[in-house]
């Protein structure tokens, strides 16, 4: 009786175990889980104008594990962009398989915007999507030079009535360039950066160039600087020079005939940065050249007097020669007169 008993018990606890792992195994894959952290986000998150005054930028999700509506604000110095309009995506409709009502709220004035799209469906957890993809696009006009950044904040992702957590990442726009006037002309010093760059300066003195930076802290960031040779350079073999915070950093070079292009890296938040060349335009003339021009001048005016003194020598000894050549015979001609 007693081991029918302990079989019993055996094969009791033998079975909850086995439902035991199996709630569990099911509890597990019942739950979504996520790889990657789910992002919206502005993209490029760097747009550096160059050529253009117009110019596109796209809100984007990543890592979605489903959504049926979204809700963004973003903006922006009003003073320096204007957004002309709002295109949205396809992220939502899932590629025009589903309809989705879209709403843009643009204000120029206070340089803000306001989106707004949710899938019609009323199937919500069929129609969801998720994954990768662009919610919109947003079309800029730049009105001046300058930067700033395309700040997004106030965003949802919602799956039905439920929020989705997530992080948001704003942009950051620029096409500020620093004019240079040194030795009578003028000089166009470009800084493209992802951090906000500020306190630009040139030292003819100290052949050097500086400027602060500021970001996110602990972000990475960069700049890469296009510098005119003919206002400062530093030609093979010298080396540039350049200071995060006053400690030496490494940098890539790349160049062409008339400008250097200086890449540097550091980790926000504010730094100072300071390159140092080796060569930089004139102010005024050097001490040197100044003395070689006087000489030259000098010994210039000292030969012109002289070759107007032998001219001048020369002329009156032709004048002597001739008269001693013609004056016996005027000698001669009276005498044979007189007899």
């Amino acid at each position: 009786m007693e081991k029918r008993s302990m079989k019993k018990v055996r094969l009791v606890i033998t079975l909850l175990l086995f439902l035991l792992s199996l709630t569990f195994f099911v509890a597990i894959n019942s739950v979504p889980t996520k790889a990657y952290i789910t992002k919206m986000f502005v993209w490029p998150a760097y747009f550096t104008l160059a050529d253009s005054v117009n110019f596109t930028v796209e809100l984007r999700v990543e890592s979605v594990w489903k959504m049926n509506s979204y809700q963004a604000y973003l903006s922006w110095d009003p003073e320096l962009l204007n957004v002309t309009s709002v295109i949205n995506g396809a992220f939502l409709s899932n590629n025009s398989q589903y309809e989705t009502l879209f709403r843009a709220i643009i204000d120029n004035t206070l340089g803000t915007l306001q989106i707004y799209e949710a899938q019609t469906g009323s199937d919500w957890a069929t129609i969801a999507v998720g994954g990768n993809g662009t919610l919109c696009y947003i079309n800029f006009t730049a009105k001046s030079t300058g930067q700033c950044p395309l700040d997004l904040y106030s965003t949802l992702i919602l799956y039905g009535q439920s929020r989705q957590s997530h992080d948001e990442i704003d942009g950051f726009f620029n096409n500020e360039i620093y004019n240079v006037e040194a030795d009578g002309g003028n000089f166009t010093v470009e800084v493209n950066s992802n951090s906000i760059t500020y306190n630009f300066s040139f030292s003819l003195p100290e052949k050097s160039i500086y400027f602060n930076v500021y970001g996110v802290d602990n972000s990475t960031g960069w700049a890469n600087v296009t510098i005119p040779k003919a206002l400062l350079d530093a030609p093979s073999p010298d080396q540039w020079t350049i200071l995060v915070d006053d400690a030496q950093t490494t940098y890539i070079k790349t160049e062409n005939e008339t400008d250097t292009f200086l890449y540097i890296n550091y980790t926000h938040s504010t730094h100072a940065v300071t390159i140092i060349g080796t060569t930089v335009v004139p102010e005024y003339p050097s001490m040197e050249l100044l003395t070689l021009l006087i000489l030259i001048f000098s010994t210039t005016l000292m030969f012109i007097k002289k070759s107007k003194k032998i001219d001048i020598l020369t002329q009156a000894h032709k004048r002597a020669s001739f008269l001693r050549l013609f004056e016996p015979s005027k000698v001669l001609k009276t005498t044979s007169l007189q007899y």
